[in-house]
């Protein structure tokens, strides 16, 4: 089993696929296993070492978020997402800044290794 467990929510496709960015980033499934949210068991992430939790943003509720993501770069008007003004997690707009997606998720993986000592 992976070391990594990767939980993901998604409404549209577009969450499914950023989780699927994500795990390639770590260097593929022999660290990270992708898990969709609806199908899960709670007894497949006690052997995690940690976890990652990806959700969409339309405001569900749900989960316990940790880490922050810098504003710099993004255009909108307001965030719920917004904790002493940094976005709570990794936050991605597919729809509106697609061009930000692959150096942001680059960037955060390597936080989040570093942050899991890998």
């Amino acid at each position: 089993m992976s070391k990594i467990g990767l939980l993901f929510g998604s409404t549209t496709g577009k969450t499914e696929s950023l989780a699927e960015m994500i795990q390639k980033e770590f260097d593929g499934e022999n660290l990270v296993t992708l898990h969709n949210i609806l199908e899960a068991e709670d007894s497949e992430f006690k052997n995690y070492q940690d976890l990652i939790i990806g959700s969409p943003t339309w405001n569900v509720g749900g989960g316990c978020t940790a880490g922050f993501w810098s504003t710099n770069g993004y255009d909108f008007n307001e965030s719920k997402a917004l904790n002493n003004g940094k976005f709570v997690g990794l936050a991605l707009d597919e729809d509106n800044q697609f061009d930000l997606t692959q150096e942001g998720v680059k960037t955060w993986v390597v936080q989040v290794k570093k942050r899991f000592f890998l």
